[in-house]
């Protein structure tokens, strides 16, 4: 009986340590330094960051979107719910940082949050003459370009679809060809969590 006590006591002593354990990770609201960046890759965006420095509540992220090795800069600024937001995409073509897209679907006033997905598809969700939105974007060829745009009118329970073969608004779909569009093209949804880094710190970086 006392062997069994002991058993069980050891036993409830291992349970409260594991309680008290945090992990690492992102779950403990730790913010990244750019001493974690690599100074190669962010030496590859440099004109551009000396150009976004001094902006207010603003900054910067490094991420492979298309998977080609080489990563995008992904430009951010303080606007969606009081944190940064996907604004802006640069990437390298020859050798030189290009400008790609701007994202700016309005909502109520407000710039809607972007996503981007573990797929390479960036989405950008808001409303459109008042009909609810998602514009999708994928590099072709080392350039962002436009894929579809989806709109559903739930007054109406209308579906739009408009692509780069068509004219704006779109064509009229069904519930089901919105839907496996928005599969197709989201990849199921997995949206990548992006570490941004303030330009306030790149800034202090260059004097240091």
């Amino acid at each position: 009986m006392k062997k069994l006590f002991v058993v069980l006591l050891c036993l409830l002593l291992a349970g409260l340590c594991a309680c008290g354990q945090v992990e690492p990770s992102q779950e403990t609201g730790a913010a990244p330094t750019t001493a974690e960046i690599d100074p190669a890759e962010r030496a590859l965006y440099a004109d551009v960051l000396d150009s976004l420095v001094g902006l207010d509540k603003s900054y910067y992220a490094l991420y492979d979107i298309d998977g080609d090795g080489t990563k995008e800069l992904l430009h951010g600024t303080e606007e969606w719910n009081g944190e940064a937001a996907l604004w802006s995409v640069y990437a390298i073509q020859n050798g030189v940082a290009v400008y790609q897209k701007q994202f700016s679907v309005y909502n109520d006033g407000g710039t809607s949050p972007s996503f981007i997905y573990k797929n390479g598809t960036i989405s950008v969700v808001g409303h459109w003459n008042d009909l609810p939105t998602i514009v999708y974007y994928r590099f072709e060829a080392g350039e962002l370009k436009h894929q579809e745009t989806l709109m559903h009118d739930a007054w109406r329970q209308e579906y739009l679809r408009h692509n780069k073969n068509n004219e704006f608004p779109g064509t009229p779909i069904t519930q089901e060809e919105y839907e496996q569009v928005q599969q197709e093209l989201e990849g199921g949804g997995q949206v990548v969590v992006l570490d941004w880094w303030p330009l306030a710190e790149y800034e202090q970086s260059r004097k240091d």
